[in-house]
């Protein structure tokens, strides 16, 4: 499994897995549907981590998929990769063993691979039953300003790329005399953006957050311009590229 003492959690059952060829399963599955472009401007997960779950687990089989963007290929199993093996799949449209979910994932990557190099890890699936996830309105406190984040170089700088791995989000800021600035967000839980590629900045902004999430604004130089990004995070870094 990719990471056994982590879990990701997803919302339960999207409207789109119903409609699709595998109505019943219940694994790791792109929410939303996996977008190169929206990728590269480092748009929201759906994912949040929990290193320490608490709740009832009760587990429900075994599922194949790539790490982030986390694109299934049991959720969306080939035409012709059912003949050989929808027969073990159980009630959660999952592997009922580790061993079968291997030999369908070695299948997959030798027979029906549409991605070159794209890595495929088997996941346990686990229902979860009263998890505390904060809901998303909750997270971002109040419009109290706590302070200026990043230094003062970024006054006048512009976003240069916004990516992410995992958990955490990376924003790189060109600045007025030329150089670059990283400003790494860690265990991310929500990003909120639009267009913020070339967005000149007045200032990297930290609002009230509600503990232990921090709420990170770019303050836009233009008040007229639609571009945006907010962060929420627990943690933050700031560094020359």
């Amino acid at each position: 499994m990719s990471d056994p003492s982590g879990f990701l959690v997803l919302e339960r059952q999207p409207d789109y897995v119903r409609d699709s060829d595998n109505p019943g399963y219940r694994g790791l599955y792109r929410l939303p549907p996996f977008s190169q472009e929206l990728l590269a401007q480092g748009f929201e997960d759906p994912a949040v981590f929990h290193h320490e779950p608490a709740g009832r687990l009760e587990q429900l089989g075994f599922g194949v998929a790539s790490g982030s963007p986390f694109m299934t290929t049991v959720g969306d199993m080939p035409t012709e990769a059912e003949a050989e093996f929808r027969q073990y799949l159980n009630d959660s449209g999952l592997f009922a063993g580790e061993s079968i979910a291997e030999d369908y994932r070695r299948a997959y990557l030798a027979k029906w691979e549409e991605h070159p190099g794209m890595l495929r890890h088997i996941w346990e699936v686990f229902a979860v039953e009263g998890l505390p996830v904060t809901p998303n309105g909750d997270l971002e406190g109040s419009d109290e300003l706590l302070g200026y984040r990043g230094g003062p170089e970024l006054h006048d700088g512009k976003i240069a790329s916004v990516s992410s791995f995992g958990s955490t989000l990376t924003v790189l800021v060109a600045t007025i005399e030329g150089r670059e600035v990283g400003l790494k967000f860690l265990d991310v839980q929500r990003i909120k953006q639009h267009q913020p590629i070339g967005m000149q900045l007045y200032a990297l902004a930290e609002m009230a957050g509600t503990h232990p999430w921090r709420r990170f604004v770019f303050v836009n130089w233009d008040d007229e311009d639609e571009a945006q990004l907010e962060v929420i995070s627990k943690g933050f870094e700031s560094e020359p590229a």
